[in-house]
């Protein structure tokens, strides 16, 4: 019993030694994964088509044309010239729609309340009792009549003029081909823009500006009516001067004024008068003065009635750009648009249609 009590505990002895040999080998052959490089530099010159850890491809990146784009590796790209020919074409172009019609998630319910119109919730109006006069609403909501002589009441404003200053003299541009003399800012003008002037009949010139109101030059110097002072407005299109000797101007906002050598005298838009731009002033042989504005039609002034003119009294189109007068007393007409129209003022007040002639 003794000796076979021995022979199994070096058995058992012989097998523990066996295991722990074994584990240390297990533990030996296990790889070191620290000298591994846990990053890869990119290869800009060549590129590369695989992962560099594991060897697995990478899916390329196509473009909406079928080709290849190659990554990180610097490639040439050829231009082509196109010469422009003159000739172009239209190409056929085909849009197809890909996407789905979605329902309509808010649906109509079954019942739709309804409310009953009866003659008695009616209200009749109406602007005015003959239907063939033609109505024009201004943008600050004022009724225009046309074919109908109207008052429209004047605003008196006091006579302001800045101190003249003198003005250099002339200058001609050293490029110049021609003798040609100018004036601007430099010389003592207020605005290079000018878009009116007058040479009235005491020899003096009148200067409309973009910005810096109505100027009068006398020669050798300059004054200035700005809306610092009296001017309602510093922009001016149109300036004429009347067989009395009046000056009349137009500007952005403010139709009409006259300036009589005392005082200002306005016709503003609250009273009547259209407030689109009044591009261009004309006095007939008979003293009226004509205005030709950019939306409204035509308007006759004769010193104290005005009376005004549009599509419906037959002028081919309301924005107005000359005024002329013919030698039996036509007044001429040239529009934006609508080409050369012809009134006979005798017809005003016997017809109510009709009054121009048009010439393409």
């Amino acid at each position: 019993m003794i000796k076979i009590s021995c022979i199994y505990s070096v058995l058992v002895i012989f097998l523990l030694i066996s295991c722990g040999s074994d584990q240390n080998t297990t533990r030996q052959t296990l790889p070191d994964l620290s000298h591994l490089q846990q990053t890869v530099d990119l290869n800009t010159h060549e590129g590369y088509t695989n992962n560099q850890h594991d060897g697995q491809v990478i899916s390329p990146i196509i473009n909406t044309v079928g080709d290849t784009v190659i990554t990180g590796k610097s490639i040439f790209l050829k231009g082509f010239e196109n010469e422009i020919t003159g000739e172009f074409r239209r190409l056929p172009f085909e849009m197809k729609f890909t996407d789905t019609i979605k329902n309509n998630k808010h649906l109509i319910p079954e019942i739709i309340p309804s409310h009953i119109l009866t003659a008695e919730m009616l209200e009749e109006s109406r602007l005015n009792s003959n239907p063939t006069d033609y109505h024009l609403i201004t943008t600050t909501g004022d009724t225009i009549i046309t074919n109908v002589p109207v008052e429209i009441e004047a605003v008196e404003q006091p006579y302001y003029y800045t101190e003249p200053i003198d003005i250099l003299d002339f200058s001609v541009n050293k490029d110049a081909t021609m003798d040609v003399q100018y004036l601007d800012m430099e010389h003592g003008l207020k605005s290079s823009y000018i878009r009116s002037m007058l040479h009235d009949s005491k020899g003096q010139i009148w200067i409309g500006s973009d910005g810096a109101g109505l100027a009068k030059y006398d020669g050798e110097s300059i004054g200035y009516f700005n809306s610092n002072d009296n001017l309602t407005e510093n922009t001016l299109f149109s300036i004429l001067e009347d067989r009395e000797g009046n000056i009349w101007a137009s500007s952005f906002s403010q139709p009409l004024m006259k300036f009589d050598g005392t005082k200002f005298i306005t016709y503003p838009q609250s009273n009547g008068m259209p407030d689109d731009f009044i591009f261009t002033l004309f006095e007939d042989s008979k003293g009226n003065i004509w205005l030709g504005s950019g939306g409204f039609g035509l308007t006759r002034f004769d010193g104290e009635k005005f009376i005004h003119f549009s599509k419906k009294e037959g002028l081919s189109s309301n924005k107005i750009h000359g005024i002329s007068e013919a030698s039996n007393g036509d007044i001429l007409v040239s529009t934006l648009g609508g080409g050369l129209n012809i009134l006979n003022p005798d017809l005003i007040g016997k017809k109510s249609e009709d009054l121009f002639q048009k010439i393409d």
